[in-house]
């Protein structure tokens, strides 16, 4: 069995950037969401700009290979930076990412935006207070 290596997603935001028209859109619950608990899913849009700038997070295909676990975020990131505009309801390390940008039920094809996309909008499932307890470590 090959193992994958990940590649962190960690960018620096362009001079200039704003977060304008991106961010926190909404939220609802989704019940008996990931991980197996109810959940609130938030609505995250981060664009790195003509500079190319840096998301600031890394993921791991959740074991249902349908989702990404966020196993770490980078403060400095653009999702370091949409947490501090958006302090009520922040993405933590554990969150899940169920959809990007309109690709969801393939942690692959999430993986695959992430790393190909300009402007991501991702659907994020909040399913705790940090942790990553479905992350197995080797």
């Amino acid at each position: 069995q090959q193992q994958q290596q990940q590649q962190p997603l960690d960018f620096q935001q362009p001079e200039g950037f704003r977060n304008v028209g991106s961010g926190y859109i909404g939220s609802s619950s989704l019940g008996g969401g990931a991980g197996g608990q109810n959940s609130v899913v938030s609505e995250v849009v981060l664009n790195r700009g003509p500079a190319g700038a840096e998301f600031g997070f890394m993921v791991v295909p959740e074991r249902d290979q349908a989702t990404l676990v966020i196993t770490w975020i980078d403060d400095v990131g653009l999702l370091g930076q949409w947490n501090r505009s958006h302090p009520a309801q922040p993405v933590r390390q554990g969150d899940r990412i169920t959809s990007v940008n309109g690709t969801s039920g393939d942690s692959e094809g999430l993986r695959v935006q992430l790393l190909g996309a300009e402007t991501v909008r991702m659907q994020v499932a909040h399913v705790g207070h940090g942790g990553a307890p479905n992350v197995a470590m080797a």
